[in-house]
C-alpha cells in the first residue's frame, strides 16, 4: 500500500512546479483541478483517520474543484500549502520505517542503534556526529615524522605476518605511494589479513611511530576495489565525520550505514524551516544541510549546514512556546480578589519593598483577570521573593483554596515549611510538609488532609508529584528554584489543579532578553531592589597555600557569636585533587579545637541533617562544615562567613548563590574563596566574583564562561530536540528565531502542521500545550 501511496504524492509533487509556472489549471490534459482532485481522493482514502495532514488535505480536496475561479495568490498559496502537506506526509511514510528494514542493517546492529535512541530512519539521519576531522591534506611517506596523524594514499606492496618473541602473531603490510614507504601493522587481524593484499591501492590514516623505520599501528583505512576507480572515502581524504557510539558499534561501521542513509533517504525529508526564512538568510535546503553535516564537502558548508540546523531548533521552539502562550491565555482560571495588604502588615514585621509591591500587585491583576496565571518571578539572592510567594499564597487561602509550594531539596523544603508557620499559622492555616521520609502512618495522614482539604498549603519536594498526592482544591502552584526541575516534573504538579495558577520562581537571574525567549510562554516579574538595602558583604580570594590566614579571623567572629559556613566540593576526593569533608574536618579540629563543628552532607539520612541545621541556627554548632547542599535557600541571620574551599571548580553563579547565605542579619558578611586555578577560565571566574555582587551581571558571564550548565538548568537538556545550538551561546540568532516565529504565527495557513513537527521534535511539552 504504501509503494502505490509513494508513487501518488511524487506524481502530484513532479506536477506542482509546472502548474506553479502559469496558474493556469493545463499542467495536465483534462484540467490540473479535476487531476489533482482524483489523486488526493487516492491519498486521503488511503490514510487512516489519525493521519496529521489528513484533515488539511481533505480541505485543499475540496478547495481544489473551485481552483480556475481564484484569484492567482489564492492558487498559489494553495498549490504551496499542498506541496508542503504531500512533502510531510512522503517523510511520514519513508522516515518512519524500522532500522531493521534498512538495507544493510541486521538485529544485532538495531539493537546497537536503539541504545544510541534510534529507532527509525529519521533518528538515523538526525544522528549528528559530535566532532570533525579534517583529513583532506594527503601526506607524502617520504615527509611524515613520528607523533604525526596523518592520511597517505597509496599501493600495497608487501604484506606478512611475523610473531613477537612472546609467540604472538602480528600481521604488516608495506605501503609505497612513490614518495617512500611505511609499515601498516595489525596486533589483532582476523579477517584484514583476506583484505590487505599485496597490489591493492588505498588510503590509510593512523599516527606514525618508528620502531626500526616508519610504521602506523591499527590504521583506518579504506582499498579501491579497482585499479584507479575513485570512490567516497568514508576514512581518509575528506572532512571525516565521528558520532555519538556504543563499544558494539564502531565508527567506521556507522559512518557506512549514514553514508547509505543520507544518500538513500534524504531527498524525501520534509523541510520545516519555510522558504521565507531560508531565502532570507540564505540558509541551505534540509537535504543539502543533512548530507554536510554529516559528510561535509568543506568547513564553510559545514559551517552553513549547522548554522541551518540551529535556525531550525530554534524556531521549532518557538513557536512551540509562543504557542503555549496562545493555549495558556485562553486558559480559564480559578478568580481570586481577596485583599491582602491588612494580613501582610499584621504579621511581617518589616515593610514590603517598592519593588515586591510592584509585583505582588502583578499577581494580583492575574488572579483577577479570570485567565490563569503563568508567571516567572526571579530575582537575587536576597531580594525577597519568598514574602512575595506568601503575599500570593494568601491571596489565594483566603478564598478557601489551597496552595502547593515545591522546593528542590529537602533541607529548603523545611525551611520554607517553618517559615510559612511562623506567618501563616496565627491567621490560623494548617501548613504541611511532604518529603518522601515520613513514616508510613504520618505520611497517610498528611496525604488524607490534603485530598481532604483541611491542609491549606502542602510544602514539598518531589514527592508533591506523587500520584498519590491529590488535592481537594487546587488554587496556586509555587516552583522555587524552578530550573531544577525538568519541563515534564513541572508539568505533573501543575496539571493537579484544573484551573490552578502557576509561580515560578528563580535566584538565577537571566537577561531579560534571553528570558522571554525561554520562557516566553510565561508573564515575568523582577525584584530589583533588596530590602534593607545593599548588604555589607566582602569577598577575598586566598591561595591554597595562604589557607593559615584565615584562622585568627573565624575564630574571631565566633567569639562575637557569629556562624560560619565552610564548604568542601565533595565528601571524598579519591584522586587527591579536591579538598574533601573528611580532610577539611580533620585541618578543623586541629586549628579550631575549641570550636563546635557540625558536618553536613547529602548522604546523611534528613533526619540527622535536620538536627544539625537546628543546631547551627541555635549556636549549638558554631562552623558548618558542608558540600554544596546548602547553596540555595539556607537562611541562619548570624552566619556572618563563607569559606569555599577549590573555589574555581564552582561556576559563578554557584559562589554567587553560597557567598548569598551570609550577611543576611544585622552584621556584615565575609566570604573567603580557596583555590589555585590551574586553567585561564578558573581565574577569571573568581576575580569576576571578587569585583560584583550584581546577581544579574554574575549570570552574563557565567553564560559567557560555562554556558548552559547552571543558568539553564534541566531546560535544554530537558529537551531532547536541541541537537546542534546550544542556547545560551546563541542569545542574537533565538530572537531572531522568536521574530520569524512571531511573524509565521500570524500569516501562515501551514500553522497545524508546523506545529505538529514540533511535537515531533520536543515530545516533552505536553499534548495539550500545543493547539
Amino acid at each position: 500500500m504504501n509503494d502505490k501511496l509513494l508513487s501518488t504524492i511524487n506524481t502530484l509533487l513532479k506536477i506542482l512546479p509546472y502548474e506553479a509556472k502559469n496558474l493556469r489549471n493545463i499542467s495536465v490534459m483534462g484540467g490540473f483541478n479535476k487531476f489533482c482532485e482524483e489523486k488526493l481522493k487516492e491519498i486521503t482514502s488511503a490514510l487512516s483517520s489519525g493521519e496529521g495532514v489528513l484533515p488539511s488535505l481533505k480541505l485543499i480536496q475540496q478547495k481544489i474543484l473551485q481552483y480556475p475561479t481564484l484569484p492567482e495568490e489564492e492558487k498559489r498559496s494553495l498549490l504551496l500549502e499542498l506541496q508542503s502537506l504531500l512533502e510531510k506526509l512522503r517523510e511520514e511514510i519513508t522516515m518512519h520505517v524500522n532500522i531493521e528494514k534498512i538495507k544493510g542493517i541486521g538485529k544485532k546492529t538495531a539493537r546497537e542503534l536503539e541504545k544510541l535512541g534510534i529507532c527509525n530512519v529519521k533518528d538515523l539521519l538526525y544522528h549528528f556526529p559530535r566532532r570533525y576531522e579534517d583529513r583532506r591534506k594527503i601526506a607524502r611517506i617520504s615527509q611524515v615524522k613520528p607523533g604525526e596523524k596523518v592520511t597517505i594514499q597509496g599501493k600495497i606492496v608487501l604484506v606478512g605476518e611475523e610473531r613477537t618473541r612472546k609467540g604472538k602473531k602480528i600481521f604488516r603490510a608495506i605501503v609505497d605511494d612513490g614518495t617512500g614507504k611505511i609499515v601498516l601493522t595489525w596486533f589483532y587481524f582476523k579477517g584484514i589479513k583476506e583484505i590487505i593484499k599485496p597490489g591493492k591501492e588505498g588510503i590509510f590514516t593512523g599516527r606514525v611511530s618508528y620502531f626500526s623505520g616508519l610504521e602506523i599501528i591499527h590504521p583506518e583505512f579504506e582499498l579501491w576495489e579497482e585499479e584507479k576507480e575513485k570512490k567516497e572515502f568514508l576514512y581518509g581524504g575528506r572532512i571525516i565525520p565521528f558520532y555519538p557510539a556504543t563499544t558494539s558499534l564502531t565508527q567506521g561501521r556507522l559512518r557506512q550505514i549514514l553514508y547509505r542513509t543520507v544518500k538513500e533517504f534524504a531527498p524525501f525529508l520534509f523541510d520545516p524551516l519555510p522558504p521565507t526564512i531560508l531565502k532570507k538568510y540564505a540558509l541551505p535546503s534540509v537535504k543539502d544541510a543533512i548530507r554536510e553535516i554529516h559528510f561535509p564537502t568543506s568547513v564553510k558548508n559545514l559551517k552553513k549546514a549547522r548554522l541551518r540546523f540551529a535556525w531550525e531548533e530554534l524556531f521549532l521552539f518557538q513557536l512551540g512556546i509562543l504557542s503555549k502562550r496562545g493555549w495558556r491565555e485562553k486558559e480559564g482560571g480559578s478568580i481570586f480578589s481577596a485583599s491582602i495588604w491588612e494580613d501582610l502588615n499584621r504579621i511581617l514585621p518589616f515593610t514590603l519593598t517598592p519593588s515586591q509591591k510592584k509585583v505582588l500587585e502583578e499577581i494580583r491583576q492575574d488572579l483577577t483577570s479570570g485567565k490563569r496565571m503563568y508567571r516567572l518571578l526571579q530575582g537575587d539572592v536576597g531580594s525577597g521573593k519568598t514574602v512575595v510567594a506568601l503575599g500570593a499564597s494568601l491571596m489565594v487561602l483566603k478564598h478557601g483554596y489551597q496552595v502547593a509550594f515545591l522546593a528542590p531539596t529537602h533541607i529548603l523544603a523545611e525551611q520554607h515549611y517553618w517559615n510559612f508557620i511562623r506567618f501563616l499559622a496565627p491567621l490560623g492555616y494548617e501548613i504541611v510538609l511532604i518529603t518522601g521520609k515520613e513514616k508510613k502512618k504520618a505520611r497517610e495522614e498528611v496525604i488524607e488532609k490534603i485530598k481532604g482539604g483541611e491542609a491549606n498549603m502542602v510544602i514539598g519536594t518531589h514527592s508533591l508529584l506523587n500520584e498519590e498526592i491529590i488535592f481537594k482544591n487546587l488554587g496556586l502552584v509555587v516552583i522555587d528554584e524552578q530550573h531544577r526541575f525538568g519541563v515534564v516534573q513541572r508539568s505533573e504538579l501543575i496539571k493537579k489543579g484544573e484551573k490552578a495558577h502557576v509561580l515560578v520562581m528563580s535566584a538565577t537571574p537571566i537577561p531579560r532578553s534571553l528570558a522571554l525567549a525561554l520562557y516566553g510562554e510565561m508573564d515575568i516579574s523582577t525584584l530589583e531592589e533588596i530590602p534593607g538595602g545593599k548588604r555589607e558583604l566582602e569577598t577575598y580570594w586566598l591561595k591554597e597555600e595562604e589557607r593559615e590566614k584565615i584562622f585568627p579571623f573565624l575564630l574571631e567572629e565566633i567569639e562575637k557569636g557569629r556562624l560560619i559556613y565552610y564548604v568542601v566540593p565533595r565528601i571524598k576526593d579519591k584522586n587527591k585533587e579536591m579538598e574533601s569533608l573528611e580532610k577539611i574536618a580533620i585541618l578543623l579540629e586541629k586549628r579550631l579545637p575549641q570550636v563546635s563543628l557540625g558536618v553536613l552532607h547529602g548522604r546523611l539520612k534528613k533526619e540527622k541533617q535536620k538536627k544539625i541545621l537546628d543546631d547551627f541556627r541555635k549556636g549549638k554548632i558554631q562552623i558548618l562544615l558542608s558540600t554544596p547542599v546548602i547553596e540555595v535557600g539556607i537562611d541562619v541571620p548570624e552566619a556572618t562567613v563563607m569559606v569555599i574551599e577549590n573555589a574555581e571548580r564552582f561556576g559563578l553563579s554557584q559562589l554567587h548563590q553560597l557567598r548569598g547565605r551570609v550577611g543576611r542579619g544585622k552584621y556584615p558578611g565575609y566570604c573567603f574563596l580557596i583555590g589555585t586555578p590551574q586553567t585561564p577560565s578558573g581565574s577569571v571566574r573568581l576575580e569576576k566574583i571578587l569585583t560584583t555582587q550584581d546577581g544579574f551581571q554574575i549570570a552574563e558571564e557565567d553564560l559567557k564562561l560555562r554556558g548552559p550548565g547552571e543558568l539553564l538548568g534541566t531546560l535544554q537538556h530537558g529537551f531532547k530536540g536541541f541537537r546542534v545550538v546550544n542556547i545560551l551561546r546563541a542569545v542574537n540568532l533565538l530572537e531572531k528565531a522568536r521574530e520569524e516565529a512571531k511573524r509565521f504565527m500570524k500569516e501562515e495557513k501551514l500553522l497545524p502542521l508546523y506545529l505538529k513537527i514540533v511535537k515531533e521534535r520536543f515530545p516533552e511539552w505536553e499534548e495539550t500545550s500545543l493547539t
